[in-house]
């Protein structure tokens, strides 16, 4: 059977029918190529773009070192600066007045690099879950990248998040006096009699020198 095949494809119909085939291969492989081509050019295209382009989110966040207050929080999240910043309340905040502080900027932050954040006072946690508590409100934000396009996102935010959150670590105040007694538990360690403090006033100190300086005159009389 084989050899009958390749007797065929000596002749010269054997031949043309090799060609086409070979043609047609040839032809879906070249198709093949060009698919995966556009489809890892798109792909690339979609890499650099994504590689420049800035993500603005909005959000409420506790102040990392004050107990109380809440704070605004714009960051760009994205892999490109964001320009002419703009925000603003779209839904909610009729509950606002002498709660809540977040006024609209009348002038656009002139940008928020990547990784950066503009962060603002918002309010007193206390104020805002004194009942009614402050409603759930939504803020529209706008921004251009690179390529001057402008984007819009809206954000709900909602203040019962922190209702049942409590803070992590102690006063800051008190967490340095409670390091500085811890220090000098540790240095009096160091030494049999403890450290050395002053105890007696200015006034005692100098009647103590004027006394030692008699002495000595007195000794080399």
């Amino acid at each position: 059977m084989l050899s009958g095949i390749w007797d065929f494809l000596k002749t010269s119909e054997g031949a043309s029918v090799t060609t086409a085939i070979s043609t047609v291969v040839l032809t879906l492989t070249t198709m093949a190529y060009a698919w995966l081509t556009a489809i890892l050019a798109k792909e690339n295209r979609l890499l650099r773009k994504a590689g420049t382009e800035p993500q603005v989110i909005a959000y409420l966040a506790v102040h990392p070192r004050i107990s109380g207050p809440l704070q605004f929080i714009l960051a760009n999240v994205g892999q490109g600066p964001a320009f002419d910043v703009r925000f603003r309340i779209v839904g909610g905040g009729d509950d606002f007045k002498n709660r809540a502080h977040l006024p609209a900027p009348e002038v656009a932050l002139t940008a928020i690099p990547q990784g950066e954040r503009y962060e603002t006072f918002f309010g007193m946690g206390p104020e805002m879950f004194r009942e009614p508590k402050l409603k759930p409100f939504s803020i529209e934000v706008s921004y251009r990248d690179l390529g001057k396009r402008v984007r819009l996102e809206t954000f709900h935010l909602d203040i019962r998040q922190f209702e049942d959150m409590a803070r992590v670590g102690g006063n800051p105040e008190q967490e340095v006096a409670d390091a500085m007694k811890a220090l000098v538990s540790e240095l009096q360690k160091w030494t049999s009699r403890g450290l050395p403090v002053e105890t007696v006033t200015r006034a005692e100190r100098q009647h103590e020198q004027q006394e030692w300086r008699d002495q000595v005159r007195a000794e080399q009389a």
